[in-house]
């Protein structure tokens, strides 16, 4: 069995796996006080606190803004119980109370010259997703959620991206994969009034 030490942040005991080691000086090669959880969570706080960076609420232009800050939030009032991956965790953003690990997508209508407007959602070739949660919204100021698609990996994985169109003929291909807009529209206005964010 691994050994295993108390973080004093979180206060659980968790093996020695859970934590950075020191690199010098007299405690060369024991862990550090805190987790890595812990030191994570402390360092983005500081951050925050020193002026060196801004929370994702504050960062609307940022491009992981729509994708982090917003599609998440959403898919943690789409779902009853998630178990939410820490921020950078490859592969997947959440996994359901099912067991189902789910990559969250998002897009805004995308315009161009001579073509329908259509939004594009970053598949990257992901294999490891049971499901990818793609949330369609219709501009990066209003962020209004047009459609939410619940779409299984196998269909669409071996993608680097996927495009659809805003026309009636390609959503209907995706009809199976809807969900109602319900929770989605709920969870913006939410963060409307909460935070003044949208």
């Amino acid at each position: 069995m691994p050994e295993t030490k108390r973080c004093p942040g979180c206060g659980k005991n968790k093996p020695f796996a859970s934590y950075h080691f020191n690199k010098s000086g007299k405690r060369a090669g024991k862990p550090l006080d805190y987790c890595k959880d812990c030191c994570r969570d402390r360092n983005r706080d500081w951050n925050h606190r020193s002026g060196r960076q801004r929370p994702m609420s504050e960062a609307r232009e940022c491009s992981s803004f729509l994708g982090v800050h917003i599609a998440e939030t959403v898919l943690r009032g789409f779902f009853e119980t998630v178990e939410h991956m820490p921020y950078g965790f490859s592969g997947y953003d959440f996994i359901c109370g099912k067991g189902k690990r789910i990559d969250v997508k998002s897009s805004c209508l995308c315009y161009r010259q001579n073509r329908a407007p259509e939004w594009s959602f970053g598949i990257g070739q992901n294999d490891v997703a049971d499901y990818f949660l793609c949330l369609a919204f219709d501009n990066r100021t209003s962020l209004t959620p047009l459609h939410v698609w619940l779409i299984p990996g196998n269909l669409i994985n071996n993608h680097y991206s996927l495009s659809m169109a805003n026309s009636p003929r390609v959503i209907r291909k995706w009809d199976n994969y809807e969900r109602p807009l319900d929770k989605a529209v709920a969870c913006c206005e939410k963060m409307r009034v909460c935070s003044n964010l949208l």
